[in-house]
């Protein structure tokens, strides 16, 4: 996993990140908007990935079908948003954990 992609401490293993994520999930589902920050940021505390690319997991795994990404993109150098966008889109494909 490359640190555009969120960096996991080495601590947490791949399938205790997984299980945290298939329990926490269907929580988000159902939140209002303030719980949902108060979940992810508990998640993205828990297991170091990178926040944004969380938001996009809890969308793709909760049924969601996209991600509006504007100025996570747009602020950023061209190859930069390229890789940004690159791995948004593996999330949603499913090539990208």
């Amino acid at each position: 996993m490359s640190p555009e992609e969120g960096s996991v401490e080495q601590s947490l293993s791949y399938q205790a990140r997984r299980a945290l994520l298939q329990q926490t999930a269907p929580h988000y589902r159902e939140a209002s908007p303030s719980q949902k920050r108060t979940l992810l940021d508990a998640f993205v505390a828990a297991t170091g990935y990178e926040r944004f690319f969380e938001e996009v997991r809890a969308i793709r795994d909760g049924g969601g079908f996209g991600s509006i990404v504007g100025r996570n993109s747009f602020q950023r150098t061209k190859s930069d948003a390229l890789k940004f966008l690159g791995t948004v889109m593996g999330i949603y494909e499913g090539s990208i954990q």
